[in-house]
């Protein structure tokens, strides 16, 4: 279980060129992000390429330059180590003549708080 899900609906316009990206930031208060789920409902048919930036850079797919070209997908990418900052960001085109609905959601656990400490006590009756 994590504690929140941040949620982002995001609709790419139709006729934006993979030469004029279009950068959606996806921004929440930091956390430990465990999972990433990306929802494209049917339609693109190969006119839409999207991937996910973290901190200014391509994260998903990791290879620079490639594209994730979704079509009535639900893709989920386990995540470890990633940046904990919340600047994250959808990148994408779209050649349609049609808008297309891109839905992602980040599983976020909180970051302990600097200075605290967890602690667990048995206690015997």
């Amino acid at each position: 279980m994590v504690d929140r899900v941040q949620r982002y609906d995001i609709t790419i316009p139709a006729q934006t060129l993979q030469t004029a990206l279009l950068t959606t930031p996806m921004k929440f208060f930091q956390g430990e992000v465990t999972q990433i789920n990306i929802k494209v409902p049917p339609g693109p048919a190969g006119n839409v390429g999207i991937y996910i930036a973290a901190g200014g850079t391509q994260y998903i797919p990791r290879n620079a330059g490639t594209f994730i070209v979704p079509d009535d997908d639900d893709l989920t990418y386990p995540v470890t180590n990633a940046i904990d900052s919340g600047d994250w960001a959808l990148v994408g085109y779209n050649t349609d003549v049609n808008d297309h609905l891109i839905q992602v959601e980040f599983f976020v656990n909180e970051l302990p708080i600097p200075g605290t400490v967890s602690t667990t006590v048995a206690i015997s009756l």
